[in-house]
């Protein structure tokens, strides 16, 4: 057995790459959180790595939003999103999901900033594009999930058959079975609600990043 990471920032769709791999390859995926049924979406069998794994199951693909295990060496599919949209997504999320009462604009001002312990968005995306990996767009993986998915794990060489003609929930659907969770799942939501302010803030403290992963867009462009 073998794990393939699914690493992504909070909030930037890879609840919906777990659906989408787990209808296409009927197999199961895994967390390394402890998380509540309620708070995770199309999830209510929240399957922990390693305590829950099938040792019979050649791959195990495993959901991280932890920077420090791009280090680990194992293959991994890397999800990434515009980091504003993944911030305005994660307070709401916060707020609406949680209920975590600290004011919303002390929320984006800490998150915008870097500043909030484990939940700066460029040290994410400068720690996993420093690896090797498959890139997802967030864009793409919306737009045509079954064609996404397939080629990003077709790239690993990994023992398993797709289902081409699998039937998935589209994001449309999930929205409708949890609204709250699955909010949009449209580029460019920060423009509803980052003001210039804030929006300033996240290009002065996250350029490196920014710079890479807009380079990256270019080279797969």
């Amino acid at each position: 057995m073998g794990v393939v990471w699914l690493a992504a920032y909070p909030r930037s769709g890879v609840t919906f790459l777990r659906h989408v791999i787990e209808r296409v390859y009927n197999v199961p995926t895994y967390t390394c959180y402890r998380e509540r049924p309620d708070k995770v979406g199309a999830f209510s069998n929240v399957q922990m790595w390693p305590d829950d794994c099938n040792e019979a199951l050649p791959v195990h693909f495993v959901k991280t939003h932890t920077a420090t295990h791009a280090a680990i060496d194992c293959p991994a599919i890397h999800l990434l999103r515009d980091g504003k949209d993944a911030y305005w997504s994660y307070a709401n999320f916060r707020r609406d999901i949680l209920g975590d009462p600290m004011p919303m604009a002390r929320m984006l001002e800490e998150l915008c900033s870097g500043r909030k312990t484990g939940m700066n968005w460029g040290a994410h995306a400068l720690a996993w594009l420093g690896r090797p990996a498959v890139r997802m767009w967030f864009d793409d993986l919306i737009a045509d999930p079954i064609g996404v998915v397939t080629t990003a794990v077709g790239q690993l060489n990994l023992p398993l058959e797709p289902n081409h003609c699998a039937q998935i929930d589209t994001f449309d659907v999930l929205q409708k079975k949890s609204s709250k969770f699955f909010r949009s799942g449209k580029t460019g939501q920060w423009k509803t609600g980052l003001e210039q302010g804030y929006v300033d803030l996240f290009d002065r403290n996250h350029a490196m990043a920014i710079k890479q992963v807009e380079a990256l867009c270019r080279k797969y462009a």
